[in-house]
């Protein structure tokens, strides 16, 4: 199994921008999002250098993945908007086996499938497996055959 490389487990966890080399400050969500903002709730890391940032875990300090751009987080919700249907519609067993699923697709080991660890690429390629597969699962679900 590979292991977190000391410059990964400085971008996943939030303690380094993979965008600018900057540290990112912990900061309530009202710095995000302006104080009125109905989305203004829990905390986030920042970089201030290139306004880069993503949340944390409910009630810590945790982030839940690396520095993201809008353009990532964007491309970050497209990916989980097409991989969660695999598993909610019952294609895979459960979440967990998804995710196996996933990881052997992308030549990933496991513990790096994450939608919080990647980059735009490795989005784009998750949104491309997961819609080849569910094309290809509801086509044959039409057509009254197994795949």
């Amino acid at each position: 199994m590979a292991k977190f490389t000391d410059e990964q487990k400085l971008i996943f966890t939030a303690r380094k921008c993979p965008y600018c080399g900057g540290v990112p400050e912990l900061v309530d969500a009202d710095e995000i999002f302006g104080r009125r903002s109905p989305e203004a709730t829990g905390r986030y890391y920042l970089c201030r250098h290139c306004s880069a940032w993503v949340g944390c875990h409910r009630y810590s300090s945790e982030a839940m993945g690396r520095l993201a751009t809008a353009e990532l987080r964007g491309l970050r919700r497209e990916a989980h908007r097409v991989f969660d249907l695999i598993w909610q519609k019952r294609y895979k067993a459960s979440r967990y086996k998804a995710y196996s699923w996933l990881s052997l697709r992308m030549g990933l080991p496991r513990h790096l499938v994450h939608m919080g660890y990647f980059d735009e690429n490795q989005c784009r390629q998750v949104i491309g497996i997961c819609s080849a597969y569910l094309t290809k699962r509801e086509s044959a679900d039409a057509d009254g055959h197994a795949v």
